[in-house]
């Protein structure tokens, strides 16, 4: 009598197994929840926007907008463009506007800083017939990329 298993074993033995799963589940999430917080992790939009200023106008510039979704201030050291083609040339903008924004641009936790650049101020050996993407990088030695945009959208419209 003393070997058997009754009903009430077979409960107690699937309620502790839900248990565990439950909270090897539980300590997972709680894990990868942690990890993530402290990588880091940028957005990147590009495009052409008009800046309206007050008693001045507007212009058109080339916006990079930067969002950091990361739980921890993000510096962002190069603001540029990635290459056309593979092994193409990068380039950076040195200096983005507005002018008193300090480099490297600290970007803080859940937060976004807007830069930009003049149409004008686009680098010569852009190809007009492909895309581009915005390419920033971070001291952590990552870089970020926006989505594809034509450079025709954002150059200065050609006089016919």
């Amino acid at each position: 009598m003393g070997n058997e298993t009754t009903a009430f074993d077979i409960v107690t033995v699937a309620i502790a197994g839900y248990a565990a799963l439950v909270g090897t589940l539980a300590l997972a999430f709680q894990a990868i929840s942690w990890l993530r917080s402290w990588s880091t992790r940028l957005e990147v939009k590009l495009g052409r926007y008009e800046l309206h200023t007050p008693n001045v106008g507007s212009e058109p510039v080339i916006l990079f907008h930067l969002v950091n979704h990361s739980s921890h201030e993000v510096k962002v050291t190069h603001v540029g463009f990635a290459p056309q083609r593979r092994k193409g040339p990068a380039f950076v903008i040195t200096r983005p506007w507005p002018v008193e924004q300090p480099l490297p641009i600290p970007i803080p936790p859940r937060d976004s800083r807007d830069v930009w650049t003049k149409p004008d101020q686009l680098p010569k050996g852009l190809d007009q017939e492909r895309k581009v993407r915005a390419l920033i990088s971070t001291p952590d030695g990552k870089s970020f990329k926006s989505k594809p945009v034509a450079v025709s959208e954002l150059a200065e419209p050609q006089d016919p």
